[in-house]
């Protein structure tokens, strides 16, 4: 959990207020019920920093295994960017 974190804050510039750390099961069921705007994959796909409609943000450690993942946050209008470090 710390080491998420810790990744995640290293490649944002300013480092986000995070809630919590989602499991991939509740993230995916927080995008097909339309409550997800954005969601920032580390360039490796391993995590993701989701921002929902009412601004809170989560760290998601994503599945490898779901080959579906962006055509999902697609079909639910959620806009997608990929971190970079700095």
């Amino acid at each position: 959990m710390l080491i998420a974190l810790v990744f995640m804050t290293a490649c944002i510039d300013q480092p986000p207020k995070v809630e919590g750390i989602w499991e991939y099961r509740e993230f995916i069921q927080q995008v097909e019920a339309n409550q997800v705007e954005k969601v920032s994959l580390s360039r490796d796909r391993a995590r993701a920093l989701a921002t929902r409609k009412d601004g809170k943000q989560f760290l998601v450690n994503l599945s490898t295994a779901d080959s579906k993942l962006i055509e999902t946050l697609t079909k639910h209008n959620v806009d997608i960017s990929v971190l970079t470090t700095n």
